[in-house]
């Protein structure tokens, strides 16, 4: 994993999205996403698109979203089925499932403007990110979207099925690809949500540090009031740290011989090598950065504040 790392940081890499796709259309198709995305979307310029949880009614995590806003309708991109989540909206919209029309490569990186710029005569690197611009491929139109979780430049393609593979078979030939394990440590690196995280019911977004995707300057989406009612209460919150070692997922973490916490998620430091990093939930008056606390194990954990990695984009 760590060679595709260092390829993504400084040239590309591509993945496959693999989830659900909708299309939100109607004369009041704006109005019932208003219902409930945590996001303004009401005042988000057309040909944009946006990232965000949906909440379930007790303001647990239902799903993770990306949106994007067309002239007329929106589209949704989802890990799950969301018919029935959308069911008893009352406004006039309707739900479609497009996953069979349409299908969506991520290709991220550095470089990765380059496979996008040969579809364009203007400078793509004047595309603002999470804009969207309307391309042809073969004759058919097809969708770009400046966007990613990995902090380097990121560019969304949506083609259509029908020429999906022989898009990726030769705009994508010569780019390497990266995995889910991959994608978590990117986004961990940038303090993006990590979905094996989020998905259980373990801990909420707020304990998590990922409640920054919520707007709650909203007055109201569903999950709103029951998600603050659970923050409010809340005494753990999330930090990163880096050990010698790569420690366990579920290790009690302590201070001063008292458990304090616990390690929730570990990976390699595929970066480096030179040290494990990962994410603990600890009692909030210890979730400060340069702290040293001592595994179960016995492991020494000194933890970090994000982001644990500058993005090579940043500094093109």
């Amino acid at each position: 994993m760590t060679s595709i790392y260092t390829t993504l940081r400084t040239d590309k890499a591509y993945k496959i999205y693999d989830g659900f796709l909708y299309e939100i259309a109607g004369d009041e198709c704006e109005e019932a996403l208003d219902v409930v995305l945590p996001k303004n979307i009401v005042f988000a310029d057309t040909e944009t698109c946006g990232y965000t949880f949906l909440l379930d009614e007790e303001g647990k995590v239902f799903d993770e979203v990306t949106f994007y806003k067309f002239e007329d309708s929106y589209w949704i991109a989802s890990h799950k089925a969301l018919e029935d989540y959308f069911a008893g909206i009352d406004f006039d919209f309707s739900i479609k499932e497009i996953s069979a029309d349409y299908q969506m490569v991520q290709v991220e990186g550095k470089q990765s403007g380059n496979i996008a710029q040969a579809f364009y005569e203007y400078d793509i690197a004047t595309l603002n990110f999470r804009g969207m611009a309307e391309m042809t491929y073969q004759d058919n139109a097809a969708y770009l979207a400046r966007f990613g979780f990995s902090g380097e430049f990121g560019y969304q393609f949506f083609l259509p099925t029908a020429v999906f593979n022989q898009f990726v078979a030769e705009v994508l030939a010569d780019v390497a690809t990266f995995d889910d394990d991959l994608d978590e440590f990117l986004r961990f690196e940038v303090g993006q949500p990590i979905t094996s995280i989020y998905e259980t019911d373990d801990y909420s977004l707020y304990e998590l540090g990922y409640s920054w995707n919520l707007d709650f300057t909203k007055d109201e989406f569903r999950g709103r009031d029951a998600f603050l009612e659970t923050a409010q209460a809340a005494d753990l919150r999330s930090v990163g740290f880096k050990a010698s070692e790569k420690i366990a997922k579920g290790t009690d973490v302590l201070f001063d011989d008292q458990v304090v916490g616990k390690v929730i998620w570990s990976a390699d430091d595929v970066s480096s090598n030179e040290s494990n990093l990962g994410l603990m939930t600890i009692a909030k008056e210890f979730a400060h950065s340069g702290v040293h606390f001592v595994a179960e194990s016995g492991q020494v954990l000194t933890t970090l504040s994000s982001p644990y990695r500058i993005p090579e984009s940043w500094n093109k």
